[in-house]
């Protein structure tokens, strides 16, 4: 659980985030806790799968990909990051290869594979890579 961590204030210089804010009930609750428990001068980096496709269809993809009940956008997660405080002081977005989808069809999990695949074909996916600070 993200949203509600049992640990001190400002108690770590980096938190690490990854893969993680598309699998947590409330997203910003999540960012509200890391940047609680951050230093003052503490750095999160942050990885996540961000979609370049339209909105709605983002939407929709939380009843295709059940594990994954949020599915951002690029600008989704810098105004998330934003809004709660934090400052971007590094970003990068770059489209997901295909050979993670190919790996997990190679693993024996064809189904998800095929989903993963169609995702990264159809939908746009990218690997979003962000290191911010507290904004003070």
């Amino acid at each position: 659980m993200g949203e509600c961590l049992p640990l001190k204030d400002e108690c770590f210089d980096v938190v690490l985030c990854i893969n993680a804010l598309d699998n947590v009930q409330i997203p910003s609750d999540a960012l509200k806790e890391i940047r609680r428990c951050l230093k003052e001068k503490g750095n999160m980096i942050l990885w996540v799968q961000t979609f370049s496709t339209f909105k709605v269809v983002r939407n929709l993809l939380g009843s295709i990909d059940t594990p994954h009940p949020h599915h951002f956008s690029d600008d989704d997660v810098l105004s998330l990051l934003k809004d709660i405080g934090y400052r971007v002081d590094y970003h990068r977005c770059r489209k997901a290869g295909i050979h993670s989808a190919i790996s997990v069809i190679k693993a024996g999990l064809f189904v998800s594979g095929l989903k993963s695949l169609l995702a990264r074909l159809l939908l746009g996916l990218h690997e979003s890579s962000f290191l911010c600070s507290k904004a003070v």
